[in-house]
């Protein structure tokens, strides 16, 4: 037995198992809390993607609701022009028919939108929420409510000012398959347009140009079936003027025009084509050159089998636009060059746009491409507030959809980071949200270039040149908007360099090819792809096919050619057309002048028309080839339009030389020469406009003229030719030319949104 000292042991057997267990439930919370937040923050990446894309379906239901007003108010306007034709003797003056036509206008519009279970003293100040609903197409509508502000999902309120009709408080709320609500409320004005009956018309080669149109060239909506065999010039009033918003050749909605035959189609200005689900169509002549700076279709149908040229863009608009360069023959054969190599602008960089629903672009008929210049997304035109303004946004692609926008956006974990981790995941942010960062630039990166961006896997600096700092990479757009936290949203938009833009285009659609294919359907019935033997030359990407109905794939390509274009000699080539309607050199007093001012001694003409009747001259002579030749000279630039066709003067012509300081009107069908120092318009179903015998006209040249009012007795005896700008030399070299105007309204440019919020 042993013998127990005077002092106690302790036992602490144990303890050691106890300090592992309590670390290791330590480190279990801990890895648990680290695995619970990077599930949340992937959940809330998943969660802003969801409402991103949610959001921009609402904003496809607004496109279309916007299309859809687009008619309306199209239709609206060509209801409203008839109705001024239809009294147009009996106003005083021309105040009186704006007047009327705006009165009618907006009774036209009202009537086409407003809702019918609203009393008659309320009808035209609501809106029809099912008719808005009717423009929503089939992929949308079955997720889409529409309602207004004060919770009626039968109407809305509608508003009329003296220069717009305004749809107040429409609410649109998506709602995606998997459940993520997006609401934007808005409102949206249709401006009033003015009434326009201003002419013109412009010549190469003077027996060659049947139609001359200083101002423009226009084929009314009741001007179905129009055919022109010969060339045309159709000018601007604002050509000279340094407006960047000019349209020359205008075909309205209802109205159609074929080419068939000449050497040139020239628009000084803008090609603008209204239809209404290809109702409206348009093509050139397979010999001729068409020249203009954009073509605008909206809802019609173009043809372009001949040599297009343009200094800046093909926009493809509205609903059921259809473009092909193919006339039916089995040739390929066609050339489409757009020479605008503009590079800090998306003015003057030629591409081809697709903006429109259930488009076609048929590219199948061309021999040759080239597209000098980029898209751009048009946020420049966004209101930023004082003192700030916001700029277009050049895209990757040369032939592009709108559809394509999204991938543009700069990733929503590149912006706002502390330690890699982006702050709000999300883009846009609120104007408060923006400030945040901004104010706090220590604690947080704007954009951050080295986060992995979750799409495509590389981070934004593999994007960048070896040049760039973050700083280039992006830009800010301020969206102003009294609802939202702050005062408005700030979106942030990638601009790379254009090579490397394209490398991140085609990673992103590479890594969510689905994505960008599902916003095409939005926009896109097919793009049908450029033959095998096709010359090609695009600055950037182009969408090479597509096929809503799943026969095609969705393909972006590169340019697979080093040629490059010559850019200078397509300017000056446009440049002279536009002035004296020849490509060859013109003086640069002449390209300071109009083609009217160059081709008519326009002095002589009023001394002469001054000692006529109502300032207006007609005979009726025999041509070589023995058919009577209507002369008419007309100084009508402050009077009424004139018609040469239903001039009782000129009663059993068949022929014309007509010279028009003013406007001019069509409702026949003419052969012969038509310059006009106005605008030009074809207004009649089937008329045919052609030249007529170069001998004959030759020899009308040389009639001699006799004023037909008592005056100063100098005017007696003299030749037609007096009158043109060397007008003898056209007695044996027919060296002249001829060119056609028109007026257009771009009716997309009509509607604007006003008070937009999105939640």
């Amino acid at each position: 037995m042993s013998i127990l000292s005077g002092k106690r042991q302790l036992n602490n057997r144990g303890s050691t198992l106890v300090m592992v267990l309590v670390v290791m439930a330590l480190l279990a919370v801990l890895a648990t809390v680290a695995l619970w937040i990077s599930l949340y923050n992937f959940q809330m990446k998943i969660t802003d993607r969801n409402v991103t894309d949610s959001f921009y379906s609402a904003e496809g239901v607004l496109e279309q609701i916007r299309a859809g007003l687009e008619e309306e108010i199209a239709d609206s306007m060509d209801d409203a022009w008839y109705d001024v034709m239809q009294k147009y003797a009996s106003f005083d003056d021309q105040e009186e028919r704006e007047t009327y036509y705006t009165q009618k206008y907006v009774y036209y519009l009202r009537a086409a939108i407003k809702y019918d279970g609203a009393s008659d003293s309320l009808a035209d100040y609501t809106c029809s929420l099912d008719t808005l609903r009717s423009y929503v197409g089939s992929a949308l509508s079955a997720n889409t409510t529409l309602s207004s502000s004060s919770g009626s999902t039968a109407y809305c309120k509608l508003s009329t000012t003296s220069s717009a009709v305004i749809i107040k408080d429409l609410v649109v709320e998506y709602t995606d398959d998997e459940g993520y609500l997006s609401i934007i409320e808005t409102d949206i004005r249709m401006e009033i347009p003015s009434l326009n009956l201003t002419q013109t018309q412009n010549l190469p080669d003077l027996f060659s140009y049947p139609l001359v149109g200083g101002a423009g060239v226009t084929i009314s909506a009741m001007a179905s079936g129009t055919e022109i065999s010969g060339s045309v010039y159709s000018g601007s009033a604002n050509a000279l003027s340094g407006s960047s918003d000019y349209t020359s050749l205008t075909i309205e909605r209802g109205g159609s025009l074929s080419m068939t035959g000449g050497s040139y189609l020239i628009a000084d200005g803008d090609i603008m084509i209204n239809g209404s689900s290809g109702s409206s169509t348009f093509s050139s002549y397979s010999g001729a050159d068409l020249w203009a700076r954009n073509i605008i279709i909206d809802s019609a149908s173009v043809t372009l089998p001949g040599e297009t040229y343009l200094s800046d863009d093909m926009e493809l608009n509205g609903t059921g636009t259809s473009v092909s360069f193919s006339d039916g023959a089995s040739s390929v054969s066609a050339t489409y060059i757009g020479y605008g190599a503009e590079t800090s602008s998306s003015d003057g960089s030629s591409a081809i746009l697709i903006n429109g629903t259930g488009t076609l672009l048929d590219l199948g008929g061309l021999s040759t491409i080239a597209l000098a210049g980029y898209s751009y997304i048009g946020t420049g035109s966004i209101d930023a507030g004082t003192n700030v303004s916001n700029e277009n946004i050049r895209m990757a692609s040369s032939i592009s959809v709108k559809g394509d926008q999204i991938a543009y956006l700069v990733p929503a974990e590149c912006i706002g980071t502390s330690g890699g981790a982006s702050l709000y995941t999300k883009n846009p942010l609120t104007y408060t949200e923006y400030n945040n960062l901004v104010n706090n630039s220590s604690a947080y990166t704007l954009v951050d270039t080295d986060t992995t961006i979750t799409k495509t896997g590389k981070s934004l600096s593999a994007y960048m040149s070896s040049s760039d700092s973050s700083d280039d990479i992006y830009k800010i757009v301020f969206v102003q908007d009294s609802t939202a936290s702050g005062g408005g949203y700030v979106y942030f938009y990638l601009t790379l360099e254009e090579d490397m833009m394209e490398d991140y285009f085609l990673d992103y659609y590479e890594a969510d090819s689905s994505k960008l294919t599902k916003y095409m359907a939005f926009y896109t019935e097919a793009i049908q792809s450029l033959s095998d033997g096709a010359v090609i030359y695009t600055a950037g990407l182009y969408v090479d096919s597509y096929n809503e109905d799943g026969s095609g794939v969705l393909t972006y390509s590169e340019s697979d050619t080093g040629e490059s274009l010559n850019v200078s000699s397509y300017i000056s080539s446009y440049a002279a057309l536009c002035a004296k309607l020849t490509e060859d050199d013109v003086s640069e007093d002449e390209l300071e002048k109009t083609v009217f001012e160059n081709l008519i001694n326009e002095s002589e003409l009023t001394s002469f028309l001054a000692n006529c009747t109502g300032a207006k001259y007609t005979d009726i002579v025999t041509a070589a080839s023995g058919s009577s030749t209507g002369i008419a000279l007309i100084d009508n630039e402050s009077g009424s339009t004139y018609n040469p066709t239903t001039d009782s003067s000129l009663g059993g012509a068949e022929q014309y030389f007509v010279i028009v300081t003013g406007d001019v009107e069509i409702t026949a069908d003419f052969t012969g020469i038509l310059i006009a120092k106005g605008k030009i318009t074809v207004n009649a179903a089937n008329c045919s406009v052609s030249t007529a015998d170069e001998a004959d006209m030759k020899g009308v040249l040389a009639a001699e003229l006799t004023a037909t009012a008592a005056g100063t007795g100098s005017y007696s005896d003299v030749p037609l030719y007096t009158f043109i700008v060397d007008g003898s030399a056209y007695m044996t070299t027919g060296v002249t030319e001829t060119d056609s105007g028109d007026r257009e309204v771009d009716v997309a440019e009509l509607i604007t949104y006003e008070n937009w919020e999105k939640r």
